[in-house]
């Protein structure tokens, strides 16, 4: 018989679409939140001081939405410690009759996000660009290192801190390499299309590392020139722009990033030569158009590699060798052939309950409560103390 895996709870003041909405007693109700990827996000208080983001995933019935929440979940797992991703607290459930209902996952709570502060018009100093930019690479590098592509960069997954420093958050389109394309996933809104990479819109079967560069490509063109490069929120106007601004892509290149339909409707439209990139960013200087041209390319072979672009001038006031670190063991994904409802939530359940054994496996030696204890470790792993 499954076990909840706490009883010490209450339920917070929500709206009543997201009840019941269950909060560890350690905490106190702040605000709701809105959230894209959850069914329903609130932030609360620890009974340490410690405000943290709490999130519901509604899992129970929906085999597409338990899949998402496992992959995050353990993904989440994986990657923690890295300062510059997401740094996940805690993890609970709820069971309805003997069986998984509800996900909760307690989070850091950063400040705001990069689409706030873009939409905000407020000037972003060089200095700060290449400072966010330079942590986002960072993730990816050690990201990649593991075998998990983002599939979603853009500014609404960058939180961001005060101090300027940001988290990577959103694995609802993460894969791992080689497998299907992103666009298997969830329903993408029309704002992800404005980062989408070429191969994505135009149907590759699969995805490559190659999709989160041309999404940095796309903020930092944002960043110089206060609007998206490609602003166009319906596909086949996006892939006009894309063309417009890009040229049309070789025809030598068409069976690698399109389907076999939009390959042959690309080119009935026949050839377009490439504008220059430079013409789109009058004030930009060598370095950052050097980061544009190696990011923003139709070919996914040549956009470089986190590594590579962190090697570039433009980010040379800004090197750690402890930051570029990579991760040490792949991510694996034997859980994605799972396709049972059941067998998915047993396996969330199992994730859970093996995540907290982790953040309470030194709390009796600390003489901290459990969730205390998780905080301040998590604090120190993932680089906030």
């Amino acid at each position: 018989m499954i076990q909840q895996a706490s009883s010490s709870k209450y339920r917070a003041p929500v709206p009543a679409a997201w009840q019941p909405f269950i909060v560890d007693n350690d905490y106190s109700f702040l605000a709701t939140r809105q959230s894209s990827n959850a069914d329903g996000c609130i932030t609360a208080r620890h009974t340490s001081g410690e405000v943290c983001l709490v999130k519901k995933f509604n899992v129970g019935r929906d085999f597409t939405k338990a899949k998402i929440c496992l992959r995050e979940l353990k993904m989440l797992r994986h990657l923690r410690g890295h300062k510059a991703i997401l740094c996940a607290y805690d993890m609970d459930f709820e069971l309805k009759n003997e069986g998984l209902e509800d996900v909760y996952l307690y989070s850091e709570l950063p400040r705001s996000n990069l689409a706030t502060l873009l939409s905000s018009r407020k000037v972003i100093s060089r200095g700060h660009a290449q400072f966010m930019l330079y942590q986002i690479l960072c993730a990816l590098n050690f990201m990649h290192s593991a075998g998990i592509i983002h599939g979603n960069i853009r500014p609404e997954s960058i939180l961001v801190n005060q101090d300027t420093s940001v988290r990577l958050c959103d694995f609802s389109c993460a894969r791992t390499v080689g497998s299907l394309s992103v666009t298997g996933g969830p329903r993408r809104s029309p704002d992800a299309l404005l980062y989408e990479a070429p191969e994505i819109m135009l149907g590759a079967a699969k995805t490559s590392f190659a999709i989160d560069i041309w999404g940095v490509g796309c903020i930092l063109a944002e960043i110089l020139n206060g609007t998206p490069i490609f602003d166009r929120k319906d596909l086949p106007g996006q892939i006009r722009m894309l063309i417009d601004r890009l040229g049309a892509p070789p025809e030598s290149l068409l069976p690698k990033i399109a389907s076999p339909q939009v390959a042959a409707n690309l080119r009935d439209r026949g050839a377009r030569v490439a504008p220059s990139l430079k013409q789109f960013f009058p004030t930009a200087d060598p370095s950052e158009m050097d980061v544009l041209q190696t990011s923003l390319s139709w070919d996914p072979t040549s956009r470089n590699k986190p590594i590579i672009l962190l090697n570039k001038a433009y980010f040379a006031a800004w090197r750690s060798g402890e930051d570029e670190a990579v991760c040490q063991t792949l991510f694996t994904s034997k859980f994605e052939q799972e396709s049972g409802q059941e067998a998915v939530n047993h396996m969330i359940i199992r994730e859970v309950t093996e995540f907290r054994k982790i953040v309470r496996q030194e709390t009796a030696n600390q003489g901290l409560g459990w969730v205390a204890f998780s905080l301040l470790t998590a604090r120190i792993q993932c680089g906030t103390e």
